[in-house]
């Protein structure tokens, strides 16, 4: 009897358990876009190994770069309108959540298109991208920011929607094309064309991801009555961008301006290097803005569950990082020799010192979430931008005295800059200010 006891103990644990993970829909957000994310990680691995192994250092440094401007811009936009989106859709009507989309899609296409074009020439200039100099592949990289920035816009209306499963779908519909849309531009244009093919594919796989994704967001978003104009639409959007554009310049930009900032000061084989061992400890800062998504979100609906949602937000992600911080303070060397003996000699230190600042990185973007919840804006984008400046300044100081370390260990100390500031910032969280 005890035994049958307990084990009907046990069930009925085990199904409250459910049923309120079920019903939390921070952790079922979180855990959705993270799984896409993971599921994009692991076929990322295995096609930057395949990159790292036919072309080479100096490949992949410019690969990098492009990848992370594109990132840059992509987040800029896509991360000024999406938090409107994130914090004001759940409340329109259907009608009205068209409207909004439309006019972000539109803003976001437009002004990302012109701020890639501004990129890719600063690039050619600086001569850190030869490829561009093709007026094709300019033009192709210019679309491949304007589809990136539209896919992420997109993502943040999923999320507002509560069908995070859509954003993870497509970050392994993205996964599951890249590896043999690759394969099949090395055939056509030989194996001689890395970057053109890299960019090439990027561009096709985020322009077919958007497809698949508004005919997702039809079925979720029935036609009805707006009951607004796209110009009021246009307006608000306008009035809300400026400030959530500053913190995504914080708290986002940094961690995509860094691989850019060790090519251009340390050459483009330092930078591979780099980059290799960025990408491979990218989860101890992907982690806790994917969470804080969620988290603003779900903070956004209801004020006064903010504090437990802060809670099972933090426990969310210290679950999450303990195994890949472990993994890259004792076996970091490892796991960047899969890439090959050469990434792993100077990389090691670069994870170490992200697995040390996952940390403060989990609190700067709780404290950033938790203001922009309480539409704090300016004072979240005050925060974001005094640890991002931080995190730059500091790299650029540091890359050219040791390489890629310098710049992880400016991403360290502009990670606490930003905690601290973070934390100041919400002391009068119960304040009636808020």
């Amino acid at each position: 009897m005890p035994a049958v006891t307990a084990k009907l103990a046990y069930t009925r644990r085990s199904v409250v358990l459910r049923r309120r993970l079920g019903e939390n829909h921070l952790v079922r957000g979180s855990l959705a876009l993270l799984l896409g994310s993971v599921g994009a990680s692991l076929t990322g691995y295995v096609y930057w190994v395949y990159l790292s192994r036919r072309f080479g250092a100096t490949v992949i440094g410019e690969v990098s770069a492009l990848g992370a401007v594109a990132a840059v811009v992509s987040l800029l936009h896509a991360q000024s309108v999406g938090s409107s989106i994130l914090t004001r859709l759940h409340a329109l009507s259907n009608g009205s959540r068209r409207a909004l989309i439309r006019a972000s899609l539109l803003c976001v296409g437009l002004f990302a298109s012109l701020a890639g074009a501004l990129a890719a020439s600063a690039l050619v200039l600086l001569d850190a991208a030869p490829t561009l100099r093709n007026p094709l592949f300019f033009a192709v990289f210019v679309s491949g920011v304007a589809a990136q920035s539209a896919g992420a816009t997109l993502d943040a209306a999923a999320l507002a929607l509560r069908s995070s499963r859509t954003s993870a779908l497509r970050n392994s519909f993205s996964s599951a094309l890249r590896f043999p849309l690759l394969l099949l531009a090395l055939m056509l244009t030989g194996p001689a064309a890395g970057t053109p093919a890299v960019l090439t594919t990027a561009t096709v796989v985020s322009i077919l991801s958007v497809v698949w994704l508004l005919r997702r967001l039809d079925g979720l978003v029935p036609p009805g009555a707006s009951g607004v104009s796209l110009r009021s639409v246009f307006g608000d959007l306008r009035r809300g961008a400026w400030p959530q554009a500053f913190v995504a310049l914080g708290s986002g930009v940094p961690a995509q301006v860094l691989p850019v900032i060790v090519v251009a000061l340390a050459g483009a084989n330092a930078g591979g290097h780099f980059s290799m061992a960025w990408l491979v400890g990218s989860a101890c800062f992907m982690v806790p803005p994917t969470v804080c998504s969620s988290l603003l979100t779900e903070g956004s609906r209801d004020l006064a569950t903010l504090g437990r949602r802060v809670r099972h937000a933090s426990a969310l992600i210290a679950l999450l990082l303990v195994v890949p911080v472990t993994a890259y303070l004792f076996a970091g060397g490892r796991v960047l020799a899969i890439f090959g003996s050469g990434f792993s000699s100077g990389g090691h230190a670069v994870l170490a010192v992200l697995a040390i600042s996952a940390l403060p990185n989990t609190v700067f973007n709780i404290a950033v979430s938790v203001l922009r919840a309480h539409e704090r804006l300016v004072t979240a984008a005050k925060v974001s931008m005094v640890g991002g400046a931080t995190t730059v300044l500091l790299a650029a100081v540091l890359v050219p005295l040791a390489g890629g370390t310098g710049a992880a260990a400016g991403w360290l100390v502009g990670q606490l800059v930003g905690a601290v500031a973070g934390g100041f910032a919400c002391r009068d969280l119960r304040s009636p200010r808020l």
